[in-house]
């Protein structure tokens, strides 16, 4: 899959999570970044499934500046992913 195709995979994921298949394997993946943190989900073959995002101020300079409110928000993504999912 090329890049193009695969960054408006993600982006559908943002808007239209997937439920993964009974069994699949997933991937979790999570950027701190400088506008925001972003937890991804991946299935089997990359398949974008879920996509959340919260606006953060926690690197600057690419250093990890309020790791309190990393953790925070990292764990507050993982909840709204697990209630995707249906693992609440």
């Amino acid at each position: 899959m090329d890049s193009d195709r695969f960054l408006l995979e993600v982006e559908g994921a943002l808007y239209h999570p997937v439920k993964p298949n009974e069994g699949e394997s997933l991937k979790v993946g999570l950027d701190l970044g400088t506008a925001s943190i972003v937890l991804v989900v991946l299935g089997e073959a990359n398949r974008p499934l879920i996509v959340v995002r919260e606006f953060a101020q926690v690197v600057k300079d690419g250093l990890v500046v309020d790791f309190n409110q990393a953790r925070l928000i990292a764990a507050s993504l993982k909840k709204q992913a697990e209630e995707i999912l249906g693992w609440n």
